[in-house]
């Protein structure tokens, strides 16, 4: 895994971060850690008997609301970002608010999620706690 790892990120890094600075290092680094899973895939899944399936209520939940948390702040950030004064207290405090309310919509969706698809349960205990405490008022 961790060849498949290193050889990819050698070979695109240093293209990547040339067309596109510090995002395409990033970029860069999350392919070669996909390229890191599908050595995983290949040579774990038999051993545990585990299906794509399987993977895919896995990750697939997680993946629909964190695009949808990246929709949702991308919206927020176009309708707030004219208002911001300039002043950097007040963009310290946007940027705040902006990772709260990406949590706070994050973790409602995870929450639905599971509330709809029971067979993603990854963090049932979790939300099962979150609720019993919200439903007493903590």
């Amino acid at each position: 895994m961790q060849l498949a790892l290193s050889v990819t990120l050698f070979i695109l890094v240093y293209p990547f971060s040339s067309l596109w600075g510090v995002i395409g290092a990033a970029a860069a680094m999350l392919l070669s850690s996909a390229s890191a899973l599908a050595v995983w895939y290949m040579n774990i899944r038999p051993q545990i008997g585990i299906t794509g399936k399987d993977l895919a209520l896995l990750f697939a939940p997680p993946l629909i609301a964190a695009a949808l948390m990246a929709g949702v702040l991308t919206g927020l950030r176009a309708m707030t970002i004219p208002w911001l004064p300039g002043r950097h207290l007040w963009d310290v405090l946007w940027f705040a608010g902006m990772i709260l309310t990406g949590i706070a919509v994050y973790a409602v969706l995870i929450a639905f999620i599971q509330r709809r698809f029971q067979d993603f349960l990854p963090l049932n205990k979790i939300v099962r706690i979150l609720f019993d405490r919200a439903s007493t008022g903590f």
